[in-house]
């Protein structure tokens, strides 16, 4: 409980990105699928401007969804809401918004994998 604790606190307040990247991925193999989690990947998902984050935090919902059958339902719904929401339209440093991270999300949660960094 303290590990998950200080991995969201850093994933929601580390300056530099490469903390907020591991926390992410950390919370995906580690984490639970409780809204509080859920949460703050999503979150990130939709705020930073480091586009390894946003791959981190994509990549993380797909495996709490996969590790949690239960909560892929309410994570798939979160990702269609990114989606559907104008505000994802904001743009990471590469130029992507946060839709193409939702899409690539709902995809790692039907075929799996990770996401291509290319």
């Amino acid at each position: 409980s303290e590990v998950i604790d200080t991995l969201l606190e850093a994933l929601h307040e580390a300056w530099y990105y490469l903390v907020r990247f591991y926390s992410a991925q950390l919370l995906g193999q580690l984490g639970q699928s409780d809204e509080r989690t859920i949460q703050a990947l999503w979150h990130r998902l939709f705020l930073d401007k480091d586009s390894s984050v946003r791959i981190a935090c994509t990549q993380a919902l797909a495996q709490l969804a996969s590790r949690f059958p239960n909560a892929a339902e309410t994570i798939a719904k979160k990702l269609v809401q990114a989606i559907e929401d104008p505000e994802f339209d904001k743009l990471d440093r590469v130029g992507r918004s946060g839709h193409d991270y939702a899409y690539e999300g709902l995809w790692l949660m039907v075929v799996g994998g990770e996401v291509d960094r290319g």
